[in-house]
């Protein structure tokens, strides 16, 4: 990895961390500080608001919240102080509905590369907060099914089984662009209890998202990871905004290059995903390479980092 990653401290991290609340009292906790800010606005101080988790198992944003801030924190010095806000919990499909709308001042979420996102009423940004990871999928199933998965070795054979994904993922088009049968499912949590009562057969999940979903769903027996199998497909994931708030925008993103450059955005990711993806033994794995059908007008930035899971290193994009 060399300069792509100075040695920055694991305890450096939790600084960037936002606190997890028990699902059950976050209204409640929402509700309260909305009072706060409506009462105590102050001066020179912007505010940014972030997506919360669907469920109390959801983990999925707290990386995303983390790097807001990392990139906020590094833009400091120019643009002053900021404040992070949460949003209602809301899917994905949703969230690009508020999103459109403006329901929320400088409203940050970030969703997979798709051109049709971007119109008259939303932008984003060109960094892939995940450097390439979340393109990278192994699969949950169900036990009884590894014998009939273990002789898969090609998109064709894998097309025989059912994927679950949520509603408004990219990863549905994709799957389904190269021939393979994918059910929709409107609440995240439901995909785990619907893969464990036999609803569909593979729910693909990115290397930095499967083995916290595992042990929150420990509870569902079936459930089980492949052992062999590794897809992959560009999956750029990008900070996007209502038009209203590009200046936002454009802040984090300075903060993004900004953080790449140091090595403060690898440190952060390595924080949060290394241990587990180091469990997936990724090298030994059968690699089935599918097409983004829907990458037209992307192109990520000089600077960019990607991670390399095979290799297990990280590289600068030219």
């Amino acid at each position: 990895m060399g300069n792509l990653f100075p040695p920055y401290q694991r305890n450096s991290m939790k600084k960037y961390l936002v606190p997890r609340w028990p699902f059950g009292s976050l209204c409640l906790l929402l509700t309260l500080w909305a009072i706060l800010c409506s009462s105590a606005v102050l001066a020179d101080v912007t505010e940014f608001h972030y997506r919360v988790a669907e469920s109390n198992k959801d983990t999925r944003n707290e990386y995303q919240i983390a790097v807001l801030r990392l990139a906020l924190e590094k833009t400091r010095k120019q643009y002053g102080d900021y404040r992070l806000l949460p949003t209602i919990p809301m899917n994905t499909a949703r969230a690009i509905q508020q999103l459109n709308l403006g329901s929320y001042s400088n409203f940050m979420a970030v969703f997979s590369y798709s051109p049709e996102l971007i119109n008259s009423r939303v932008v984003r940004g060109n960094h892939d907060v995940s450097m390439g990871v979340t393109g990278y999928r192994v699969c949950l199933t169900r036990k009884q099914l590894l014998p009939s998965l273990a002789g898969v070795d090609s998109l064709k054979a894998l097309g025989a089984f059912i994927h679950g994904q949520g509603a408004g993922w990219v990863d549905t088009r994709i799957l389904r662009y190269a021939g393979q049968q994918v059910m929709e499912v409107g609440k995240y949590d439901s995909l785990f209890r619907m893969l464990d009562s036999g609803r569909f057969e593979l729910l693909c999940r990115g290397l930095n998202e499967v083995m916290p979903e595992l042990k929150a769903n420990a509870a569902l027996s079936s459930l089980v990871l492949e052992p062999n199998l590794l897809l992959h497909y560009p999956l750029p994931r990008l900070f996007f905004a209502n038009e209203r708030d590009q200046a936002g925008l454009a802040r984090v993103e300075q903060g993004l290059a900004l953080a790449m450059r140091d090595g403060s955005l690898q440190a952060l990711w390595q924080h949060f995903f290394a241990e587990d993806i180091g469990k997936l033994d990724v090298a030994k794995r059968r690699l089935l390479e599918l097409e983004n059908p829907i990458l037209d007008g992307y192109q990520p930035p000089a600077g960019q980092i990607f991670y390399h899971p095979m290799k297990r290193t990280f590289s600068r994009a030219q």
